[in-house]
């Protein structure tokens, strides 16, 4: 009858007419089944509310509503955790000057006016450096800020710094203060956490 190019071109468009024409119903078919499948879920849901473990349990609890959740029961626990900044040293080393070029510059060409600004900074009377006999005060301020900041050290260590190094010394509080600020050095972390009961 047909010659088999012919024969094969036909059944290649007969393939292609029946796809198109069950095209339509294939998507409702779809359509209904996924229909059919949440209200089966629904149903089964209904029928079977109270959940078998603790996964399914807590599954339950995660997909209901927002309204169901709001009118259940809950406790806010609030944790609170306190961090130290890197106690134990100092943020800059004794001649770590080129660190912060502001209080190198300021050190070098108005020292008392930097030594001025690292008292007032410390939370002290800015005059107070301007009355440094024999380094008293510069040693006091040091201790001031080794325990405020929990740095170890001693006085006789601070006192040695500042005879053999005075400007570099009074440039490192400077930074310190600049860096860590006049409180305790300490970020405070607030976590909530929601318990349903």
């Amino acid at each position: 009858m047909f010659s088999k190019s012919q024969d094969v071109y036909l059944q290649s468009e007969c393939s292609v007419c029946c796809c198109k024409l069950l095209l339509p119903w294939k998507q409702k078919l779809i359509a209904e089944t996924l229909n059919l499948w949440s209200e089966l879920t629904f149903l089964s849901q209904l029928t079977h509310p109270g959940p078998k473990n603790d996964l399914e349990e807590a599954m339950a609890v995660y997909q209901q509503p927002i309204a169901v959740q709001a009118a259940m029961p809950s406790q806010v626990m609030t944790v609170t955790t306190t961090h130290a900044h890197m106690p134990g040293t100092w943020s800059t080393g004794l001649c770590d000057c080129c660190s912060d070029m502001g209080t190198c510059c300021c050190g070098l060409w108005c020292f008392p006016c930097m030594q001025c600004q690292t008292a007032s900074l410390n939370n002290w009377c800015c005059c107070m450096p301007l009355l440094d006999a024999c380094c008293v005060v510069s040693c006091l301020l040091r201790s001031s800020i080794r325990e405020r900041h929990a740095i170890p050290g001693s006085c006789c260590d601070d006192c040695c710094k500042l005879l053999w190094c005075y400007v570099c010394v009074w440039c490192q509080m400077n930074r310190e203060l600049k860096i860590r600020g006049s409180g305790p050095a300490t970020a405070t972390v607030v976590t909530s956490q929601v318990m349903r009961g």
